[in-house]
């Protein structure tokens, strides 16, 4: 609720919601909840500007999850708070932190997957640099594993072509393994082409997507959703979509 307020361009409610969920993340005896429920905190009191406090309770968090015991619910819990900074203003923190965790299953891919989360969290903060190399060191990562590619991987296409490497996004979706996985971060691919107007592009790639995957319905939504102000209804541009297609 901190964070909705915080959103809402409501401050004062933001912090005195902060307030209450500080407490209550005080009073939590698990230390990944609390680690969780105080990321929470730092998320919405750096929404509503207060920074000094939002770095405050990240070093509360940072240092309470070093004592969860639990190595797979450490290195998530811990992932959360870095997406958390990194959003909040502070991506070179959130990278050290990401780099200092140990992943305890595929700790490669993970790693990556981890990355990844900064990569896009950079992209839509505008910082395209950062995205495009957290981008190289999550592909290189995953594929010296390899178990789950897509999973690692999953939204860094969408992040790329946000970054200004279309060219590149649009590679690493064609590498994703098996049609569903390919689709899916193409329809990504439509999602950032159409938020920077460039329908026609957002034609082409939404029409590949169907071919790579057509027996995925839900792809109309993600038609009504990007193309509203197209004329005709979603099942036209669909239409339109499949006869476009090479």
């Amino acid at each position: 609720m901190a964070v909705v307020a915080a959103q809402a361009g409501d401050p004062d409610r933001a912090w005195r919601l902060a307030d209450s969920a500080e407490a209550l993340a005080e009073a939590i005896a698990n230390p990944a909840d609390h680690v969780r429920t105080l990321s929470s905190v730092v998320a919405a009191t750096a929404q509503a500007g207060d920074l000094d406090r939002a770095w405050r309770l990240a070093d509360r968090a940072e240092a309470l999850g070093g004592t969860i015991a639990n190595p797979a619910d450490q290195a998530w819990t811990l992932t959360g708070l870095a997406t958390v900074i990194a959003r909040a203003g502070d991506p070179d923190r959130a990278e050290a932190l990401i780099d200092a965790i140990t992943y305890p299953l595929t700790p490669e891919e993970s790693h990556a997957k981890a990355l990844t989360t900064l990569a896009i969290a950079a992209a839509e903060a505008g910082d395209q640099g950062r995205a495009r190399r957290l981008a190289d060191r999550a592909e290189a990562l995953a594929r010296a594993e390899a178990y789950s590619l897509d999973w690692a991987l999953e939204g860094l296409a969408a992040a790329l072509a946000r970054a200004s490497d279309p060219d590149r996004a649009e590679a690493l979706a064609d590498s994703m393994p098996g049609p569903g996985a390919q689709a899916r971060e193409l329809i990504g691919l439509v999602e950032a082409a159409a938020d920077a107007g460039d329908l026609d592009n957002a034609g082409r790639l939404l029409a590949r997507a169907l071919f790579t995957a057509p027996d995925r319905i839900e792809w109309i939504e993600t038609v009504a959703r990007v193309f509203p102000s197209v004329a005709g209804d979603a099942l036209n541009i669909l239409v339109n979509a499949y006869s476009a297609h090479p």
